[in-house]
C-alpha cells in the first residue's frame, strides 16, 4: 500500500530577524559551494533543508530565491569562463556535455535541499521552480555567452557537414548538445540550432544536388537521392530532435526531388522517355517512389503520368500505323495486347497500381487503337481465328487469359457497334461452316462482351 509524501514542518523556537536570515543563507551559500565542487559528501541535507524551511516559514522566502538565482549566476559565469577556454571547438561538446550533466545533478541536488521553497512561496509567488530556474541560467550565462554560442552551433553544424561527407564524428556530444537545447527550451533549440541547421542543409543540398545531376545519368542521380534521403532520416533519428526530422526532410525533398523534377522528366538521354525506351522499370519504379515523398505529390505524379501517357501513345500510333503491322490481323491484335501487358505491368509493379497513371495510360491506349480504323475489325479476326484453331492445347486459364485480352483491347474501342456487326458476320460463318473449335469458349466470350456493354449487345445471338 502506497503512502503520500508530505513535507511535515518543523516546531518554530523563534522567529527569524533579517540578520538572522543573511546567516542561514551564509551556511546554505557555503553547502551549494560544496554541491558545485561536488564535494558534498558530508553535507548534512535534513540540516540544510530545516535552514531553507525557516527561511520561507519566516517570510524570508524572497531573500532565498533571490541569493539563490545570485549563487546560481555566479558560479555558471565560471563555467562559462572555464569552456571559453576549451582548446578547440571539437572538444568544446564534449566539455559543455560534461559540465551540463554535472549541473543538472547539483541543481537536483539543491532542488532537493530548497523543496519546501519550490511547494509554498514559488507556487504562491508563481515563479519558475529552483530546477527550472538552474536551467533557465544556464542557457542564459552558457549557451548564449560569447564566444560559447557562436563556437558551439557553428561547432555543432561542421559535425553535421563533416559527416555528410562521410567524415567520422563525436555523435554522442552532438546528441548531448541537442538534448539539452530541447530540454531546457525547444523555442531556443528552433532558434539556435534547427533554424541555422535547415538553412544549411538547403545551401548543401542545393549545390550538391545540382553537381551530381549534372555529371550523372538520372538513374544514378535517383540511387544518390535516395541514398541523401535515408541519410539525413538516420541523422535526424541519432541526434536531433523527433520535431526536426519532417522539416529536414522537407528541405531535402524540395532541393533534392521537386527543383530538379523537370530535369528527372525530360533528360532526353537519360530521362523517362530513354527509361521507357530501354525498359529500365527499376529507375522508373525509383522515381515513382520519390515522387510520392513532396510536399505535392499528386501534381509530380501527374507530370510522370503525362510523360508515360504521351510516349506509348507516340509508340502506339507508330505501331498502328505501320504496314508491317497491319498485313496481319493477328499479329496486330498479339503485338498490342503485349504493348498492354507490358505498361500495365509497369503500372501495377512500379508505379503501385496508381489511378492517375492508371488512367492516362488507358486514355493512351484509347487513343491510338482508334487511329486504325480498322482495329475494330481485326480485333474480330483475331477472334475468329482464336475460335478456330488457335485455342487448342490451351489450358483453361491460357484460354481465359487470351479472351481477357480481347476484351481488354475490345474496351478502347470507340466504334464497338463496328466490332458488333463484324463479329455477328465471322461468329455466323463459324457457326455454319462448323469450324468453332469450343462453343463452350464462343458462349463464354459472348457472355463477357454482354456484361460490359449490356444484354442488348449481340441479343440476337445465342450459343
Amino acid at each position: 500500500m502506497s503512502t503520500k509524501f508530505t513535507i511535515k514542518p518543523y516546531a518554530a523556537t523563534s522567529q527569524m530577524n533579517q540578520t538572522s536570515a543573511f546567516e542561514t543563507w551564509e551556511a546554505l551559500d557555503a553547502a551549494i559551494t560544496q554541491i558545485h565542487r561536488q564535494d558534498s559528501g558530508q553535507l548534512s541535507y535534513e540540516e540544510l533543508y530545516r535552514k531553507a524551511y525557516h527561511m520561507v516559514l519566516y517570510k524570508h522566502g524572497h531573500v532565498l530565491y533571490a541569493k539563490l538565482k545570485e549563487k546560481v549566476t555566479s558560479y555558471l559565469k565560471e563555467v562559462s569562463h572555464s569552456l571559453a577556454g576549451v582548446d578547440s571547438s571539437a572538444s568544446l561538446l564534449t566539455a559543455i556535455g560534461q559540465r551540463w550533466g554535472d549541473h543538472k545533478l547539483a541543481m537536483g541536488m539543491i532542488r532537493d535541499i530548497l523543496m519546501y521553497m519550490d511547494r509554498t512561496y514559488i507556487v504562491k509567488e508563481k515563479l519558475t521552480p529552483v530546477y527550472d530556474t538552474g536551467l533557465e541560467l544556464w542557457l542564459e550565462h552558457v549557451l548564449h555567452a560569447a564566444p560559447i554560442k557562436e563556437h558551439s552551433l557553428a561547432e555543432a553544424l561542421g559535425c553535421i557537414d563533416r559527416e555528410r561527407q562521410n567524415e567520422d564524428i563525436d555523435r554522442a556530444s552532438l546528441r548531448k548538445f541537442s538534448q539539452m537545447y530541447c530540454e531546457i527550451s525547444k523555442k531556443d533549440y528552433v532558434a539556435d540550432l534547427e533554424k541555422p541547421l535547415l538553412q544549411a542543409s538547403r545551401v548543401y543540398f542545393r549545390a550538391s544536388s545540382q553537381e551530381f545531376i549534372s555529371t550523372n545519368s538520372i538513374s544514378d542521380y535517383l540511387t544518390k537521392a535516395q541514398w541523401w534521403i535515408e541519410s539525413e532520416s538516420k541523422r535526424a533519428d541519432n541526434y536531433l530532435d523527433s520535431s526536426t526530422k519532417p522539416k529536414l526532410l522537407e528541405v531535402l525533398h524540395e532541393e533534392v526531388l521537386v527543383l530538379h523534377l523537370p530535369a528527372m522528366l525530360n533528360n532526353e538521354t537519360s530521362g523517362v522517355v530513354p527509361m521507357l525506351r530501354d525498359e529500365n522499370w527499376d529507375a522508373l519504379g525509383k522515381l515513382f517512389d520519390m515522387l510520392l515523398l513532396v510536399k505535392n505529390p499528386v501534381s509530380a505524379i501527374e507530370q510522370l503520368a503525362e510523360k508515360l501517357s504521351d510516349y506509348v501513345d507516340k509508340l502506339g500510333t507508330s505501331y498502328v500505323q505501320d504496314p508491317s503491322k497491319t498485313a496481319d490481323a493477328v499479329v496486330y491484335i498479339e503485338g498490342l495486347s503485349q504493348m498492354k501487358t507490358t505498361f500495365s505491368g509497369l503500372v501495377a509493379d512500379k508505379f503501385h497500381g496508381d489511378k492517375v497513371v492508371t488512367k492516362m495510360l488507358n486514355a493512351a491506349f484509347e487513343h491510338f487503337v482508334n487511329e486504325n480504323p480498322r482495329s475494330a475489325e481485326f480485333l474480330s479476326l483475331y477472334i475468329d481465328e482464336k475460335m478456330r484453331k488457335g485455342l487448342n492445347g490451351m489450358t483453361d486459364e491460357e484460354v481465359e487469359m487470351v479472351l481477357s485480352q480481347a476484351l481488354v483491347l475490345f474496351r478502347f474501342l470507340q466504334e464497338k457497334d463496328l466490332f458488333e456487326r463484324y463479329y455477328k458476320q465471322h461468329l455466323a460463318k463459324r457457326l455454319l461452316g462448323g469450324k468453332s473449335n469450343d462453343d463452350e469458349h464462343e458462349a463464354a466470350f459472348l457472355r463477357k462482351l454482354k456484361q460490359e456493354c449490356g444484354v442488348q449487345f449481340l441479343s440476337l445471338i445465342h450459343i
